[in-house]
């Protein structure tokens, strides 16, 4: 995958809660997995019929950094690319560049 400003993604459902820190798998349409998640921020949505919350969450796709809101898992994520991108040594991330 290419490097892009956004991209569109799915939350990869396990049945889990939707909390801050949670870490999981992002999905493209057909389920293939593209890169991961974690949740950074959640809030009630009490007006919504699409979901009870709302999450902020840092995706990570080919080592890019991207942020953006979903509903939770199993539900769609736009995610903008980052400023500040994490650097990486040897393959592990050890700080921000």
């Amino acid at each position: 995958m290419s490097e892009q400003n956004t991209v569109v993604a799915y939350l990869q459902s396990d049945g889990r809660k939707d909390v801050v820190g949670r870490i999981g798998r992002l999905t493209d349409w057909y389920g293939k997995v593209i890169g991961t998640y974690r949740i950074t921020s959640v809030w009630p949505t009490p007006r919504s019929y699409v979901s009870h919350i709302q999450c902020q969450v840092d995706g990570f796709i080919d080592g890019v950094k991207y942020t953006g809101r979903s509903g939770g898992s199993g539900l769609s994520w736009v995610g903008r690319r980052t400023k500040v991108q994490p650097k990486f040594i040897d393959g592990k991330r050890t700080q921000t560049a």
